[in-house]
């Protein structure tokens, strides 16, 4: 089960079950249609706001080819707990829509989160002019049930604490294959969902040890900057060859480019 079962209800009156798609696909239906949703079925989007205080509470949004039709909280739903729901006009030619109503929604059911594992493969890193890092490393991502797994490379630029003043100001280090480190993800992720922005918080102790603290934050949620799916993994690497530094480096996960055969024909 990859979708969401979520009970619509409004004064008193059970107005049918919303299937809600959290992938990809973005995709809703509801049966049967509520007198006072203006459509069956669509599309979502995820609405997010930031101001010089922070980022206000996100939402999502019910779209159709009606315009938006409907609001809710914003993801993850818990089985069991109930929300509200805001209704919308049609607004200006079904868009600008306003709230005209809310109904009572209960969550059914639910994609159960899926186990998922990570090790670093290994990879360079540069320190440069005693306080910027640059990383270059190689991750891969398996999926526990299937057995699946993908290569994701990791680019980022981020801070180290300053280094010695006799040192050269580029310093270069190396990662080594790690172990495997068990994470779990929404249940709709496959083993090629994890691309895009990753955070990366180490601290090495000593050269050539294994012994370091590691924090990875990656997977992150649709269009914000600052929250993942997989939120500040306690994440054990390899060994490490370089000089003992604190850093944090923001960056992004990306899978190989596809290869392409290229075939010649000659005469």
């Amino acid at each position: 089960m990859s979708s969401y079962a979520i009970r619509m209800v409004r004064s008193g009156i059970d107005a049918g079950v919303m299937s809600f798609d959290p992938g990809k696909g973005h995709f809703w239906s509801v049966f049967p249609k509520p007198p006072w949703l203006r459509a069956q079925s669509g599309t979502w989007i995820r609405m997010v706001f930031s101001t010089r205080a922070g980022t206000r509470p996100h939402y999502i949004e019910l779209m159709s080819t009606e315009g938006s039709v409907a609001r809710l909280p914003d993801m993850p739903f818990e089985v069991g707990k109930t929300f509200k729901g805001t209704i919308l006009d049609a607004g200006l030619w079904g868009w600008f829509a306003a709230p005209s109503g809310e109904f009572d929604a209960s969550i059914l059911s639910a994609p159960a989160p899926r186990p998922f594992q990570i090790r670093e493969v290994g990879g360079p890193s540069f320190a440069g002019l005693f306080v910027l890092q640059v990383d270059l490393l190689t991750f891969e991502i398996k999926d526990v049930e299937s057995g699946e797994t993908k290569i994701y490379g990791f680019t980022g630029v981020g801070l180290t604490n300053p280094g010695p003043k006799s040192l050269p100001p580029v310093m270069p280090g190396m990662d080594f294959s790690g172990p495997w480190n068990d994470f779990k993800a929404p249940g709709w992720f496959t083993v090629t969902d994890f691309e895009g922005k990753a955070v990366l918080t180490s601290a090495t102790l000593a050269v050539g040890s294994s012994i370091s603290k590691n924090s990875f934050s990656f997977a992150p949620r649709e269009n914000t900057n600052d929250e993942f799916w997989v939120d500040g993994l306690d994440l054990q690497t390899g060994r490490t060859l370089a000089i003992p530094s604190v850093s944090r480096v923001s960056g992004s996960l990306s899978l190989p480019p596809p290869r392409h055969n290229v075939r010649f024909r000659g005469l």
